[in-house]
C-alpha cells in the first residue's frame, strides 16, 4: 500500500514539474517576443528620427544655396547696371566731350556728357562746372578734370605744386555728398550743385569746405 502511494506521489510531482516547465518556457518566449518588438520599435523610431534630421539638413542646405544664389544674382545685376551707366556715352578725352570755347575768350566752355550739355567757367586759379552733381562716376570726373587743366592748370594749396585730376575728382565727390544730404532750400545745397576747383579747397572734406564758407 505504501509502495502504491509513493508511486502515485511521484507521478503527481512529475506532472506538476512538466506543467511548470511548459509555463516557464511560455513566459520566456513571451518575454523574448516582447523585448524583440520593443527593440524593433526603437529601431524604427531611431530610423525615422534620423530620416527627419537628414531631410531637415537637406532643406536647410537648399535654403542657404537659394539665398546665396539670390545675393549673387542681385550683385551681378547691380554691377551690370553700373557698367552700363559708365559705358553709356562716356567721353574719354576733351575731343570726345566736344569741349569748345563758347565765346572765344578762353574762359567759358561747354562739353557734352551722357547726351547733356554742361558748362565750365574759368577765372584765375578757379574752374567751375555748373550742375556737376549730375555726374556721379569718379572715373568720368577725372577725365573731365584732366580736360579742364589741360586748358588752364590750377595750383595746389601750397601755391607751388599743380593740382591733379584725381584730387580734383575727390573734391567734386565732396560737393556731390553735400548736395545729396543737405535739405532743399538750404543755401549751401545750391552752392554744392556746382563744383568749383581752387587751391584753397584741395584735400578738404565737405565739412571743412563749408565751415570755411560759413565763418
Amino acid at each position: 500500500m505504501k509502495r502504491i502511494l509513493m508511486i502515485m506521489l511521484s507521478l503527481i510531482m512529475l506532472t506538476t514539474c512538466g506543467c511548470n516547465s511548459k509555463k516557464a518556457t511560455s513566459i520566456t518566449k513571451k518575454n523574448k517576443n516582447s523585448v524583440t518588438k520593443s527593440v524593433d520599435k526603437k529601431n524604427v523610431k531611431d530610423k525615422s528620427s534620423s530620416t527627419d534630421k537628414s531631410d531637415a539638413d537637406e532643406s536647410s542646405k537648399k535654403e542657404k544655396k537659394s539665398i546665396n544664389n539670390s545675393k549673387t544674382e542681385s550683385k551681378k545685376k547691380k554691377d551690370d547696371k553700373k557698367k552700363e551707366k559708365k559705358n553709356k556715352d562716356v567721353p574719354e578725352d576733351a575731343e570726345e566731350m566736344k569741349m569748345y570755347d563758347i565765346d572765344g575768350n578762353n574762359e567759358n566752355f561747354a562739353f557734352t556728357y551722357d547726351d547733356e550739355v554742361f558748362y565750365a567757367y574759368y577765372k584765375p586759379e578757379n574752374w567751375q562746372i555748373v550742375d556737376s552733381y549730375k555726374i556721379i562716376v569718379k572715373d568720368d570726373m577725372i577725365t573731365i578734370c584732366q580736360a579742364l587743366i589741360d586748358i588752364h592748370p590750377l595750383h595746389g594749396s601750397d601755391g607751388e605744386s599743380w593740382r591733379e585730376p584725381e584730387d580734383m575728382a575727390k573734391e567734386w565727390l565732396q560737393h556731390n555728398i553735400a548736395y545729396n544730404i543737405l535739405p532743399d532750400g538750404d543755401i549751401h545745397k545750391e552752392n554744392a550743385k556746382d563744383v568749383d576747383f581752387n587751391p584753397e579747397d584741395q584735400g578738404k572734406f565737405m565739412v571743412d569746405m563749408y565751415n570755411t564758407k560759413m565763418y
